[in-house]
């Protein structure tokens, strides 16, 4: 087996003996189709549960991005957002205001606020160099 093949393997495994990051890893993994079989969001979403329900921060973030984009559910722009909130108290402070700003934005699960949006990006631009980063090139286009 080569490495790649044995490093996805190991993720998995770890996955599956309740290891919250791991859980999260492979959901990630399942959404962008690095893992075998290429991208399915019903495992994706399965072990994206059981990595929030052991309050896995990053994993709420990706619950929200499920419903926000459609990823193997129906789009939910509210519950999107509540995934989101969740995602602030679980702790991914950065992530997730990143995308309540983007909700804020466009009005998705909650009314447009431009301002409101504004604040919450530069928190997460605060928090979270890369979405500082992010942030920052973006202007530039």
């Amino acid at each position: 087996m080569d490495k790649e093949k044995q490093i996805k393997n190991d993720a998995v495994v770890k996955a599956s003996r309740d290891n919250a990051q791991s859980q999260y890893d492979v959901a990630v993994g399942y959404a962008t189709g690095v893992l075998p079989g290429g991208i399915d969001f019903k495992k994706s979403r399965m072990w994206c549960q059981q990595s929030v329900e052991q309050g896995y921060a990053d994993a709420f973030v990706q619950m929200g991005l499920y419903y926000l984009f459609g990823q193997g559910v129906d789009v939910d722009y509210r519950t999107a957002y509540m995934w989101f909130e969740k995602g602030v108290q679980a702790g991914a402070q950065g992530k997730s205001y990143y995308f309540l700003g983007y909700c804020y934005e466009n009005g998705f699960g909650i009314p447009k606020d431009i301002d409101k949006a504004k604040s919450l990006y530069q928190a997460a631009g605060n928090i979270d160099l890369a979405i500082a980063g992010l942030m920052r090139l973006t202007r530039h286009n």
